[in-house]
């Protein structure tokens, strides 16, 4: 490339360089190159001027443009380029004139022609157009019918029977003569092509068709002709179809076998390699290899698998999915269970062929024998009496989950607020239970609690209650005690620490719903978070405190459970914190998106003043 950069104006003929050195690189009747918008102009020169400003012989057609690299090109190394041009275009065109030439002995030449298409090229020898011609008009042409006692050996490749015949009579159409099948009235049709130069197809009006070609050239009367083949039987039986018996192969190599749908094998289990793991016969076992489909170019592809015996023991059928190219495949194996086959119980089966052994493939005791009855030996019933009681007893240890329903008659119901005592050492059951019930633990001095239920009873720390709804007691029966109130109405939980409100949000629920009042971005940003230790146990943690909250926004906090319900706890309300919060986010929000339209509003402006700054300098 030459120096500098060009500036080209469209219809003009001024051309304005910037650092470059037209007085050395040009002088008049040279070119300038230069690839503009994708496209290469050549360009001729008419007079420099200086080192930056030169005109051109007609005005420039192209875009304007400023920035463009170029090239000079002297006036002698362009009229080398023109000379080469002109002996390219003569060379051309003289294999133009020969290949005429060619084509034209083609058209008109009688019989074989010689063609070479350019000097230095092999010569090829061939049939014209006027020989191919007459060789296809021949091989298509009706020559009529055949003699009522045609011999179809002596009609050969040449031109007295090349083309089709019509056999219209059964009577001469017969093996003995030398056609295809018995009483074939048909269509005979002679090709001087093929195999020794000479084919013949024969189709039969039931639309069995056969094929035979010479097996020798030609002797002039009779033949020599091969046997008929129906078309199409080859192909078939090398799939293995059509067969009476389909020859057993010598190896079978699963990794390397080529799979076409359709096809089949035979060949004993001990000369298979690669054998998939998962298929399994006795050794001298012949099996036949179904290939049911393949797709993919044959690099996944369905196979059946069935054994040539009638042994129960070793009649087993596999399907297999073979997946890969040669030498990778994978393999997923399904055994195919027939009504001789014990099933496994991995498989679905029983694992047994008698009730016992199925009994005990899968798992089942003695009791799956054993009759529905009341006496000993028997399975119990659902509404058998013996299930109403625990070993006949009015009370017990027990594990589990127990159903009580209290019975004065048993003398199970006490007094208020402690009803039904139940004694237990291990995991705490559960109890399904009527009107109330005391769980009670003992396990040594100090370990013992109660665990009551009881209904429409708030107990506070002097033991008053009221109609607050049901309420789950834990005491020790000493010094600690602890409570969780149900409340009614609002579905809360209250405890001895504050209380629990359900997070509902639904429309039912609520009374005269409006916006929220304005300021929740300044009510979030007066929360102050705090760090504190909790007094039950010490532990460190960080949240707010309900009392500086309510002198933010009394909605912040609201009143429930504690052990005095003179002065309840000050909870914590979610909702109403990040309902201030969504105001927040929402408000800052707006703020941005108007920002953001002043920062556009901005760009745009600076955008259209560098635009003008750019204008500038480039005048």
């Amino acid at each position: 490339m030459s120096a500098g950069t060009l500036k080209l104006t469209n219809n003009s003929t001024a051309v304005v360089g910037t650092s470059t050195v037209f007085t050395t690189d040009l002088k008049p009747g040279d070119f300038i190159t230069a690839t503009i918008g994708g496209v290469l102009y050549t360009l001729p020169v008419d007079t420099v001027t200086s080192n930056t400003a030169a005109t051109l012989v007609s005005a420039f057609t192209g875009p304007t443009t400023t920035g463009a690299a170029w090239a000079a090109v002297p006036r002698k190394t362009m009229n080398q380029v023109t000379a080469e041009l002109v002996a390219q275009s003569t060379e051309a065109l003289r294999g133009l004139l020969t290949e005429k030439g060619v084509w034209t002995n083609f058209y008109t030449a009688p019989g074989d022609i010689t063609v070479q298409l350019t000097p230095g090229m092999p010569a090829v020898t061939g049939p014209g157009w006027q020989k191919m011609a007459s060789l296809v008009g021949s091989s298509q042409q009706w020559r009529g019918a055949l003699p009522a006692t045609p011999n179809l050996n002596s009609y050969g490749p040449v031109q007295n029977f090349v083309g089709s015949w019509g056999m219209g009579t059964s009577a001469g159409a017969q093996l003995v003569n030398n056609f295809p099948e018995a009483n074939a009235v048909g269509l005979l049709e002679v090709f001087a092509g093929g195999q020794f130069g000479g084919t013949q197809r024969y189709t039969v009006r039931s639309g069995n068709v056969y094929v035979r070609s010479l097996t020798a050239s030609w002797n002039g009367t009779d033949g020599p002709w091969g046997d008929w083949q129906p078309v199409g039987k080859k192909t078939l039986n090398d799939l293995g179809l059509g067969l009476s018996a389909i020859p057993t192969l010598s190896s079978f190599d699963w990794q390397q076998v080529d799979a076409l749908s359709g096809q089949m094998y035979r060949v004993a289990v001990e000369n298979m390699v690669n054998l998939p793991s998962g298929i399994s016969y006795t050794t001298g076992t012949g099996v036949f290899v179904l290939i049911n489909g393949s797709s993919s170019g044959g690099t996944r592809f369905s196979v059946e698998v069935i054994p040539d015996t009638a042994t129960d023991s070793n009649y087993k059928i596999y399907k297999v999915l073979v997946v890969g190219a040669k030498g990778s495949r994978n393999f997923s194996i399904r055994q195919v269970f027939t009504n001789t086959d014990t099933v496994p119980v991995a498989n679905g089966g029983t694992g047994g062929t008698t009730q016992a052994s199925a009994r005990n493939g899968l798992g089942l005791g003695n009791s799956s024998t054993r009759n529905v009855g009341t006496a000993a030996g028997t399975v119990a019933a659902g509404d058998d009496a013996r299930l109403n009681s625990l070993e006949g007893k009015s009370g017990g240890t027990m594990l589990g989950q127990i159903v009580n329903t209290p019975s004065t008659a048993q003398g199970e119901t006490k007094t208020a607020p402690y009803n039904t005592f139940i004694q237990y050492s291990a995991a705490l059951p559960l109890f399904t239970h009527v009107a109330s019930s005391t769980i009670q633990k003992t396990g040594g001095v100090g370990s013992q609690f109660t665990l009551g239920f009881s209904f429409g009873g708030y107990i506070g720390s002097a033991g008053t209650a009221d109609a607050s709804g049901p309420m789950l007691v834990s005491s020790d029966g000493q010094v600690y005690t602890k409570y969780w109130n149900f409340v009614n109405g609002s579905g809360g939980i209250n405890t001895a620490n504050g209380g629990i409100l359900p997070t509902v949000c639904d429309i039912r629920l609520k009374d005269n719903p409006r916006d929220a009042q304005a300021g929740g971005l300044t009510r979030i940003l007066s929360i102050k978070p705090r760090e504190f230790n909790w007094k039950w146990d010490g532990r460190h943690d960080r949240g707010f405190i309900a009392q500086e909250l309510e002198k933010v926004d009394p909605l912040y906090v609201f009143e429930a459970g504690g052990e005095d319900p003179d002065e309840p706890i000050l909870n914590l309300s979610h909702i109403a914190i990040i309902s201030d919060l969504v105001a927040a986010v929402q408000g800052l929000h707006e703020q941005n998106v108007t920002q953001l339209d002043e920062i556009t509003s901005l760009r745009q402006e600076l955008d259209e003043l560098k635009e003008k700054v750019d204008q500038l300098i480039a005048n």
